[in-house]
């Protein structure tokens, strides 16, 4: 082994040391998540890599070079495409797997040649830059729906796209370097290459943490706020939704929806068939809504829809419409088809007006809906006197 001899090139095994640690912090967040996600997991295995990589190198072990060569260009070509694969997952893509495999089997083919039969340190070095180069490329591209996202998926894009770039200038060093050099040195290529890696390492690495632990809470805060079975908000989400919204709005409509005789669903069929109505009924109701409507299960099996500006005609229709619609709809249960409607109250209120308190007007209507027959809709427009004024009663 070839260790570095001077005190002040202890760097060359503190670099890796921190890159391992890094790793192992990923591995083990990837470990204790429940999710697993795979862009942690990929992320930890290429520093894992690259810690490995670098520390042979450096060390020069094992010290037959073409061995050495083609294992620590192994290591370095899992490490990059360890990053490309972890960046692309965060962004919900997949890599070109034939185009990356491809590179990776070019790169350590002509290292492995400049290695065993014409020893050519300089070719071997910019051919690996290059690679590393093109993959990284690649993946930016792949991932750019990240510079949209949060900061830190910003800041975890742009290091990214700021590492393919200084790629190109490690090909123009390595041009520069001696063709018999190999291993650690005190040159412009080798001193660049490390410090640029370690700095980009840190950067990406705290910046992949802080995004996933913001997704994290984004996710516990949207479970905290959405019904499990049917995905829409529960009482919690719909008020803090609305919250914010309302105060824009002279006035609004919220719609009361309850599935009519209901409990004779799962008294005839069972609850995992009464599961499965709601669920349509929550697909139905998002189906029919506009684009910043909000909708929610508020009880078993009665539902709230939020139309921000809506008029009472305007809400009326669209109740009228949902009603239709689920007078139409089959609902599948255990390989049959069975019908429900609906039962609607809806009540238009000043934008002032709480939402909990606009829900006490809206069930009183949907109740007067249910007592005329059901498969109704009942509408009132609260904002300009304390009496109701019925538009009508639709069946």
């Amino acid at each position: 082994m070839a260790f570095p001899s001077e005190p002040a090139n202890a760097m060359a095994y503190g670099h890796p040391l921190v890159i391992f640690l890094l790793a192992l912090m990923l591995l083990i967040v990837w470990r204790n998540d429940p999710g697993r996600p795979s862009y942690l997991r990929a992320f930890g295995v290429g520093y894992a890599a690259y810690g490995a990589g670098v520390t042979l190198q450096t060390a020069l072990w094992p010290d037959a070079l073409a061995l050495n060569v083609l294992i620590t260009g192994g290591l370095y070509m899992t490490a990059v495409v360890g990053l490309c694969w972890g960046i692309v997952a965060l962004a919900d893509r997949k890599l070109f797997l034939g185009a990356t495999l491809g590179i990776v089997v070019t790169v350590i083919g002509v290292r492995g040649y400049f290695s065993v039969l014409d020893a050519n340190n300089v070719i071997r070095s910019v051919v690996l830059q290059a690679g590393v180069f093109v993959l990284l490329a690649q993946a930016s591209w792949l991932a750019r729906s990240l510079r949209h996202g949060s900061f830190s998926d910003r800041v975890l894009w742009w290091g990214f796209m700021l590492f393919c770039a200084s790629a190109l200038l490690r090909v123009a060093l390595a041009v520069q370097r001696p063709a018999t050099e190999y291993g650690f040195d005190t040159g412009a290529y080798w001193v660049v290459t490390q410090l640029t890696i370690y700095a980009f390492s840190l950067v990406l690495g705290m910046s992949l943490l802080a995004s996933h632990a913001g997704r994290r809470i984004a996710e516990e805060q949207r479970a905290s706020q959405c019904d499990v079975l049917t995905g829409l908000l529960n009482r919690r989400g719909f008020a803090q939704s609305l919250r914010k919204m309302l105060r824009r709005e002279s006035h609004y409509a919220l719609l009361a929806v309850d599935i009519d005789h209901f409990k004779a669903v799962n008294d005839t069929h069972g609850h995992a068939a009464g599961d499965s109505v709601l669920r349509d009924a929550a697909r139905l109701i998002q189906d029919g809504t506009r684009r910043h409507d909000i909708a929610a299960r508020v009880g078993g099996e009665e539902f709230a829809l939020v139309m921000p500006g809506a008029g009472l005609v305007e809400a009326h229709e669209a109740a009228e419409r949902l009603r239709t619609d689920f007078e139409r709809h089959k609902f599948r249960v255990e390989g049959q088809s069975i019908r429900c409607t609906v039962s609607v109250g809806v009540a238009v209120m000043a934008g002032s007006v709480p939402v909990a308190n606009g829900l006490k007007f809206a069930d009183r209507l949907l109740y007067g809906a249910k007592n005329a027959g059901r498969n109704r809709v009942v509408c009132a427009d609260y904002r300009q006197d304390s009496g109701e004024r019925l538009v009508r009663i639709s069946e």
